[in-house]
C-alpha cells in the first residue's frame, strides 16, 4: 500500500485505475430493460390479465431484443475477447480443487440462453393465435387452427413462472455483483437493501419502455394497470434508497470509507433518486405514464454510472479517492453501440412479430 495525495491507495490501482469501463453502465441499463420487460411480459401471461395482454406483443419485442445483445456488454469489455467462450465451456460456478470459491459472472451468463429461449418460446406460444391469423404459421408453432390456441396460451402460462424467476434473477444481479466484486468496501453493510433497489428499477424501467415503445408504435396509452406498475416500483425504488441513506447517516456518519464512497457516488445517487420520485407522481398520473418511463430509463442509467464506473474512483482501500478517470471518446461510442444494437434488434423483431395483436389469451379463457 502506497501513499496518495489524499489517501493510501493499494499499488496496482495506479497501473490501472479503470478495470470496469463505460460499457459496462449501460450493459447493466440493458440487464434492467431485458428483465423488465420479462417480468412484464411473464407477469401479464401468467395472471392473464385481460388489459395487460394487449402489451404482450411489444413487451416480447422489447425482451427478445434485449436480452439477444446482453453479453455485447461485458465482451466488449474483455481484455481478450477471444477468450470469452470459455464462461460457457470452462464456467467456474461452482468451487473445486483446483478453482476456489465460484463466478457468479460464470453463472448468470449460462442462465443467458435459458432465459432467451424461454422469452421466445412464451412470446410465440402467446401470440401464436396472431401469427396463424397474420400467415406466419412457421412461428405459429405447428397451430393449424383457433380451436387448438387455449392447450398453446396454457403452455405459455406455465412457461412464465420459470421466466418471471430468471428475469428475478437478472434484475438483481447487478446489486449481487457489487457486493461480491466492492467486497473490501463493504457495499452488503452501505447499501444492504441494493438488489431490491435493483429488482424496482427494473421493473420500472421495463413497464416504462414497454410504455414508450407501444406510445411510438401508435399503441393507445397505458393501461392503468401497468401505469401503476411503472409508478409503484419507482416509488418504491427511490424510498429504499433514501432509506439506505438515512440508515447511512445515522450509523456509519464519519466513517471514512463510507464518507469516500459519498464523495463520488453522492451526486449519482441524489439524482437518481429525484427521478425516480418524480417518475412515481408522474405514472400515477395515466396520461403522464411515458413521461415517467423516460424518466425511470435515465435515473437507472445515472445509477449505473455511479455503481459501475465512477465508484472505481474509490479506491480498494476505502481511505482514497483517486483523480479523474480516463475516459476517452471511444469508450462512450462502445457503452452506446450496444444500446443501439438493441435498438436495432427491436426494429427487426417488430417485423416479425405483431406489434398489435387482437386474439392474445382471448381464446384462452375458461
Amino acid at each position: 500500500m502506497t501513499a496518495f495525495p489524499y489517501g493510501y491507495v493499494y499499488p496496482n490501482e495506479w497501473a490501472e485505475p479503470l478495470v470496469w469501463m463505460p460499457v459496462v453502465a449501460t450493459y447493466m441499463l440493458l440487464i434492467s430493460i431485458a428483465s423488465g420487460t420479462a417480468m412484464v411480459l411473464g407477469l401479464a401471461v401468467a395472471f392473464r390479465h385481460g388489459p395487460s395482454l394487449r402489451y404482450v406483443p411489444m413487451a416480447s419485442i422489447l425482451a427478445v431484443a434485449s436480452a439477444a445483445a446482453l453479453l455485447l456488454g461485458p465482451m466488449a469489455d474483455l481484455r481478450h475477447p477471444e477468450r470469452a467462450t470459455l464462461v460457457f465451456t470452462n464456467p467456474h460456478i461452482a468451487p473445486n480443487d483446483a478453482q476456489p470459491g465460484s463466478s457468479l459472472i460464470a453463472l448468470l451468463a449460462n442462465l443467458w440462453a435459458p432465459f432467451l429461449v424461454l422469452i421466445v418460446l412464451v412470446s410465440l406460444l402467446a401470440l401464436s393465435a396472431d401469427m396463424l391469423a397474420a400467415g406466419r404459421r412457421a412461428l405459429a408453432l405447428g397451430l393449424s387452427s383457433m380451436e387448438r390456441y387455449p392447450k398453446y396460451f396454457a403452455a405459455a402460462r406455465a412457461l412464465s413462472v420459470p421466466l418471471a424467476v430468471l428475469a428475478f434473477i437478472w434484475a438483481v444481479y447487478g446489486g449481487g455483483l457489487l457486493f461480491s466484486a466492492e467486497a473490501l468496501l463493504y457495499m452488503y453493510n452501505v447499501f444492504p437493501l441494493l438488489p431490491a433497489v435493483y429488482l424496482a428499477q427494473s421493473l420500472a424501467v421495463g413497464a416504462g419502455a414497454v410504455i414508450l415503445a407501444s406510445l411510438l408504435a401508435g399503441s393507445p396509452g397505458a393501461t392503468r394497470g401497468l401505469a401503476l406498475a411503472l409508478a409503484l416500483s419507482s416509488l418504491g425504488a427511490a424510498a429504499m434508497r433514501l432509506l439506505e441513506l438515512f440508515r447511512a447517516y445515522l450509523l456509519l456518519g464519519g466513517v471514512p470509507q463510507v464518507e469516500a464512497l459519498a464523495s463520488v457516488l453522492g451526486q449519482y445517487i441524489w439524482a437518481s433518486t429525484a427521478l425516480f420520485l418524480a417518475a412515481g407522481i408522474l405514472g400515477l398520473l395515466n396520461r403522464l405514464a411515458p413521461a415517467a418511463g423516460i424518466l425511470a430509463v435515465l435515473g437507472t442509467l445515472i445509477d449505473r454510472w455511479g455503481f459501475f464506473v465512477e465508484l472505481q474512483r474509490v479506491s480498494k482501500t476505502g481511505l482514497a479517492v483517486l483523480g479523474g478517470l480516463q475516459i476517452g471518446p471511444v469508450h462512450y461510442v462502445e457503452a452506446a453501440s450496444i444500446l443501439l444494437v438493441f435498438l436495432g434488434l427491436s426494429l427487426l423483431a417488430s417485423l416479425i412479430i405483431p406489434v398489435k395483436a387482437e386474439r392474445v389469451g382471448g381464446h384462452g379463457q375458461p
